[in-house]
């Protein structure tokens, strides 16, 4: 009778350490919470509290996994996990390619940067070549004003020379008309 007395109390006590382990279980898979998650208390040293630890050390594990991500997320890439594994070398793998990509990111900044002043400076060289295009069409202009006035001294000039040409062709053409008229008188 004592035999399965004691029977019965270990049959029940793993029973309960399994629950514990299920109810674990089962409230991490319903939170998804692993860095708050529900630890399984061991009541006995056995194979369920064998378990139970087991289950403890992969709460662990994940939680750990789940801080890291948590740091990445926050824009911390210098992230370290030291535990092997495919789920570590996955997420090491993961980390790698983010800082591949955001060093990328960052040439790609410097050398926009360094575009974007060339372009500033090619702008402010084309904004000088067009105040200086500008400066010298006005004075072409005030050429122009100038030779326009000097074109208008020019006509007067030469009106006035043409009204003498004509002046002195019509003198001309009576004085020979009147040597002509004194020929004949002589």
């Amino acid at each position: 009778v004592r035999v399965t007395t004691a029977a019965r109390v270990m049959s029940r006590i793993q029973t309960l350490q399994i629950r514990n382990i299920d109810a674990a279980m089962r409230s991490v898979i319903a939170s998804g919470n692993m860095l708050g998650g529900e630890r399984v208390s061991m009541i006995e040293n056995d194979e369920a509290g064998a378990l139970g630890e087991l289950f403890n050390e992969m709460l662990d594990m994940l939680a750990e996994l789940a801080a890291a991500a948590k740091a990445v997320a926050a824009g911390d890439l210098r992230v370290e996990l030291e535990r092997p594994g495919d789920l570590y070398d996955a997420f090491r793998g993961m980390l790698s390619h983010l800082r591949d990509v955001v060093g990328e990111i960052r040439r790609t900044s410097v050398e926009l940067a360094s575009a974007t002043a060339e372009l500033h400076a090619m702008t402010v060289q084309q904004q000088q070549a067009t105040a200086q295009q500008s400066e010298r069409m006005v004075a072409v202009g005030s050429m122009l004003d100038v030779l326009a006035a000097s074109a208008g001294d020019v006509a007067e000039v030469a009106s006035t020379v043409l009204d003498n040409a004509a002046q002195t062709a019509k003198t001309t053409d009576e004085v020979t008309q009147k040597t002509i008229e004194l020929g004949h008188q002589t």
